[in-house]
């Protein structure tokens, strides 16, 4: 991409946890299994050398020896760095808000604890690099998130301040510490959290309209179990047979409440006196576009106010089993 794209916010993505895997989460099996050592071990003498391996001071061997002489292992460092490498993978949510926010031309930047030996091999495997205006990686400055200096190296090459930077980060040190410069941050637990996050924490920002809108709604009984339904099983029919909640897509002109209100009718014939709104979500649906996925709790009823008008069959359930079964 261009490095003079137009200045305005500047959407600064994390990348490990956000668009790929984290290397040792999604390794440590792999890697407990070849160095036959405890995962707390092995977790512990990679976490306490990666620092150094970030800020470009020891190169992957040197890393790997670290590592191997903390758990008192002999063998060729080589298998293990091929190992992690080969253990990322890509986060298609990630991917997809990355897609959004620079679809209409909106300046990213790629802020990352890394070190280029490895970060060319996936940049090469997976053309990500390409995909930012600038990439700020912590081997090249010395130095690592949260520390401060590097965000302050970041407002340096892009010539502007922490009002114009929003962080998109996994770890909380690290977005409070962009906060703790003036930068905006969300705390990424998954795109569909952060994407309607970021509409509602930089709304100067140029983003894809969602594609469609659906309203849900949570139906809690008097004695605090919920009410589940089960999808049809006809054909056509999305996530035919599974268990959900109570819902429908919204009509043009249609607010999230009266959807709501509507499906809910529709599908139990129950009229809730009030709805209270619990979330919004966007779910990702292409490369670049999301659908808005609004959330309300109904007032506890009694199960014998609700009737089967659509799906074929209702199942009250503890809340627990209610997450695992539509999990």
């Amino acid at each position: 991409m261009d490095s003079s794209a137009a200045r305005g916010t500047w959407v600064v993505f994390d990348l490990f946890g956000v668009l790929i895997s984290s290397g040792l989460e999604s390794a440590l099996d792999e890697l407990v299994s070849a160095l036959g050592r405890p995962s707390e071990e092995v977790e512990e003498a990679y976490r306490s050398a990666e620092p150094q391996f970030d800020r470009g001071e020891i190169d992957q061997e040197e890393f790997w020896s670290l590592v191997l002489s903390a758990l008192d292992v002999k063998m060729d460092w080589r298998a293990l760095n091929s190992v992690v490498l080969g253990s990322y993978r890509i986060l298609p949510d990630g991917l997809a808000l990355l897609g959004a926010v620079t679809d209409l031309s909106n300046p990213v930047a790629l802020m990352t604890n890394a070190r280029w030996s490895w970060l060319e091999q996936l940049g090469q495997e997976w053309s990500l690099l390409r995909r930012f205006d600038h990439v700020f990686v912590s081997s090249e400055f010395g130095v690592r998130k949260p520390d401060p200096s590097f965000y302050e190296m970041v407002e340096r090459r892009l010539r502007t301040d922490g009002k114009s930077l929003l962080l998109i980060d996994d770890t909380v040190e690290n977005t409070q510490a962009a906060v703790d410069r003036g930068w905006r941050s969300i705390h990424y637990t998954s795109a569909l959290v952060a994407e309607p996050q970021l509409r509602v924490v930089a709304p100067e920002l140029r983003l894809p309209p969602y594609v469609a809108a659906y309203s849900g709604v949570i139906v809690p009984t008097l004695d605090g179990t919920l009410v589940l339904q089960r999808r049809d099983a006809a054909s056509g029919t999305p996530d035919q047979d599974v268990l959900s909640v109570f819902g429908d897509d919204a009509r043009p002109g249609e607010t999230p409440d009266e959807c709501a209100r509507r499906g809910l009718i529709e599908e139990t014939g129950y009229i809730p006196p009030k709805l209270c709104a619990l979330c919004v979500l966007g779910v990702p649906v292409s490369v670049n576009r999301f659908k808005s996925c609004t959330y309300f709790v109904a007032e506890p009823v009694e199960i014998s106010q609700l009737s089967i008008r659509e799906g074929s069959g209702l199942y009250v359930m503890a809340p627990e089993q209610a997450v695992r079964a539509t999990a």
